[in-house]
């Protein structure tokens, strides 16, 4: 089994390790493309004039397109190509704003349903609305997206509440079309894996008959496709790495490379 973090060079088992454990145990095939790109929301655990540490992982930035001022401490999110020696080159690297997605939250899309004042929910998911930037109108079964993460009761604090006018078309269409009926989408940082279920920025979700179209990689994003059973229980029906194009909402958002 796959816990935690068993990382810097442990995730050599980390990456190979899970496509070729799941293959074998867990249910997580190799990615169906020779696609290596990965995506880590994290803060800045140590810097060089040529790399950095974020969740652990070893990135290299000689070439990469940098927009932030980096240094230790700093919440980024890097997008780059995973090497086989466990390491990963980076192609782009910015400052996380708020409009984006940050380190341990949850990204949820999906329709809300009994909307207050101070709490909603999505699939089960149940959120404390109260000290959330809200935008747009809720009232409604529209698709909606909800950055959150957990607090010390271990509910889900929101921190930010979109409409569907309120996100960039193009994301609010695409994410609108592919979530099947009574679905909703979770993206976060992939934390734990093992026989038959992943954990995502603190959330287990029951893998067992889900479809992998990436072989996921420790430590950065993740998208799955979730329903909750009658007990509450995440299942998702499938699973792959999560891209800039996953966590853009906003025009302002730093995953908007247009902008």
């Amino acid at each position: 089994m796959l816990s935690n973090f068993n990382r810097k060079h442990g995730f050599l088992a980390g990456v190979v390790g899970i496509a070729v454990v799941a293959m074998s145990s867990v249910g997580i095939v190799s990615a169906q493309t020779p696609d290596n790109t990965v995506v880590l929301v994290g803060t800045i655990e140590s810097l060089t004039e040529t790399s950095l540490t974020l969740n652990q992982w070893q990135i290299t930035f000689e070439d990469a397109q940098i927009d932030a001022a980096l240094e230790t401490g700093l919440a980024v999110a890097v997008e780059g190509e995973l090497l086989a020696n466990g390491s990963i080159i980076a192609t782009e690297i910015a400052e996380a704003e708020a409009s984006d997605i940050l380190p341990g939250e949850l990204q949820i899309i999906g329709a809300p349903q009994d909307a207050t004042d101070t709490t909603l929910s999505i699939g089960g998911l149940e959120f404390d609305t109260s000290d959330a930037e809200i935008t747009g109108d809720l009232s409604g079964d529209d698709t909606i997206a909800v950055r959150a993460a957990g607090s010390d009761s271990g509910a889900l604090s929101a921190r930010l509440v979109l409409d569907a006018e309120s996100m960039t078309q193009s994301f609010a269409q695409t994410e609108g079309s592919e979530l099947a009926e009574g679905e909703f989408e979770i993206v976060g940082t992939l934390e734990a894996a093992g026989d038959g279920f992943i954990t995502v920025s603190g959330q287990t979700i029951n893998t067992a008959n889900a479809e992998f179209t990436d072989s996921v990689v420790m430590g950065a994003l993740v998208q799955a496709a979730v329903t909750a059973d009658d007990n509450g229980s995440l299942v998702a029906s499938s699973v792959r790495r999560a891209d800039f194009d996953d966590v853009r909402l906003t025009e302002e958002s730093i995953t908007d490379n247009e902008a």
